[in-house]
């Protein structure tokens, strides 16, 4: 989990990501991208499933 706050009497537009990697598939909840006011604070959850590889 990511946690985005942003200072009092201001807002901050952001976009969380993270470095790709071909073992895994990778998905972002909704409050990890856009605009927060000052005051507010949202929680980003990155999900990363392992990939299934046949036998080599």
């Amino acid at each position: 989990m990511v946690r985005v706050w942003a200072p009092e009497d201001s807002f901050v537009q952001y976009d969380i990501t993270q470095s790709t990697n071909p073992d895994f598939d990778s998905s972002f909840s909704s409050e990890c991208s856009g605009r927060i006011n000052g005051g507010d604070q949202k929680n980003c959850y990155i999900y990363n499933d392992l990939i299934p590889r046949g036998p080599s």
